[in-house]
């Protein structure tokens, strides 16, 4: 039986791992876990559709095919209620602009049907998650906090969207961006309300992702690096393996890359052409339990990408006392804000990654000093924090 002096938020997303992306996303996951136990004072359910595209028709044509996966419904071990309905997808591009409407059905549906009751609505994902919650939450006159976790947010894959972001804006309550970088980004866009917008960093969980005796020294010689992420053209991989062929062979250098994508095959190919198998190793996916054990034995976390958000495994290096490495450029610079925790690239280039990594071998590093840096600003308990305080505001 629901505990009636709590405050039920309803979180809609599809921002959250299932089975067959088990890593995907997992900081929203992690997010929503960390709210369950913060003030107690809200109690959570969640709503993660999940794209359907008629199995016959992915195998007469395999680049249609949307893979997805999980129960339809279960128990989280911290207590919140997991919603999966499946909502029909055509695969991207077609009809993205109309993606909402089947989406918005499956939820209104599910709430329908399971008898949901809520105060707040709090979505992640701006298209079509956030759109879906503000429709519902005008016909239901519930608060909605729409969290904006979206990349290239000005380019042209969010043009065509550019209408019902304005709808998303005007009838948020709040919208949460993950970084001041994002923040001025929807505010030039959409100047008329620059006041709603918030910025709340994605949080660490410093007390897993920490700084173990004996890792206190930065090993230096030989310069283990590593890179976590998706290996998509726009993080950039093959410009950090063409760095790493670029370092002198007086720097005993080896990096570890972590992560799958479309991409993998081309890495690879490009590490035997440059002869690098001995010194790039690919190592597949890694769970987010499994990262916070490995990572303080790393010298230095490399991040090649020219344009992040927020970049969550930056802030989980720093809280295990790792550097890290990467571009002076979107988030990242306001994320690595201070020279004493890492190294930012002036130009995006081979070159210039090349040249920070080694300009970051050569220095001393105080392990402690960058734990300390990431727990002052990224810890978990934060965001609850902001959260809460924006949940309090939107209820009144």
């Amino acid at each position: 039986m629901p505990d009636e002096t709590k405050k039920n938020i309803l979180v809609i997303t599809r921002w959250f791992p299932d089975d067959a992306h088990p890593v995907r996303f997992v900081f929203v996951q992690r997010m929503i876990e960390a709210l369950t136990a913060g003030s107690g004072k809200y109690s959570y359910s969640v709503i993660s559709p999940t794209p359907y595209f008629p199995h016959c028709l992915s195998k007469l044509i395999p680049s249609l095919g949307l893979k997805c996966g999980g129960p339809e419904h279960g128990i989280s071990p911290f207590g919140y209620q997991i919603f999966r309905p499946q909502y029909f997808k055509l695969p991207y591009p077609f009809l993205s602009e109309l993606e909402w409407f089947s989406y918005s059905k499956t939820v209104l549906n599910l709430i329908a049907g399971k008898n949901l009751k809520f105060d707040l609505i709090h979505t992640h994902g701006l298209y079509p998650d956030a759109y879906v919650a503000v429709k519902i939450g005008h016909e239901l006159s519930i608060p909605v906090i729409s969290h904006a976790h979206d990349s290239y947010i000005r380019e042209h894959i969010f043009r065509k969207y550019e209408d019902k972001l304005g709808v998303v804006m005007k009838e948020s309550h709040f919208i949460a961006a993950v970084s001041g970088f994002q923040n001025k980004i929807l505010a030039e866009l959409y100047p008329d309300y620059g006041k709603k917008i918030f910025t709340v960093y994605n949080g660490v969980d410093t007390a897993k992702f920490t700084l173990p005796d004996g890792h206190e020294q930065v090993r230096l010689n030989p310069c283990r690096l590593i890179y976590v992420g998706n290996l998509i053209k726009t993080k950039q991989v093959d410009v950090l393996i063409h760095a790493i062929k670029l370092i002198p062979g007086a720097i005993d250098v080896t990096l570890d890359i972590y992560g799958t994508g479309p991409e993998l095959s081309t890495y690879k190919q490009l590490v035997a052409n440059l002869n690098l198998q001995k010194i790039v190793s690919f190592k597949g996916i890694i769970d987010n339990d499994q990262l916070a054990s490995i990572l303080p034995a790393y010298s230095f976390l490399i991040q090649p990408s020219p344009y992040e958000t927020f970049g969550i495994v930056l802030a989980e290096a720093m809280s295990c006392g790792v550097p890290v490495v990467c571009f002076k450029a979107s988030a990242t610079q306001e994320v690595v804000s201070s020279g004493t925790v890492g190294i930012l690239a002036e130009n995006n280039s081979a070159e210039g990654l090349a040249h920070a990594i080694i300009t970051a071998a050569k220095r001393e590093w105080n392990r402690m000093e960058i734990r300390n840096y990431a727990v002052k600003r990224f810890a978990i308990g934060k965001t609850v924090e902001s959260i809460e305080k924006l949940y309090a505001n939107a209820l009144q």
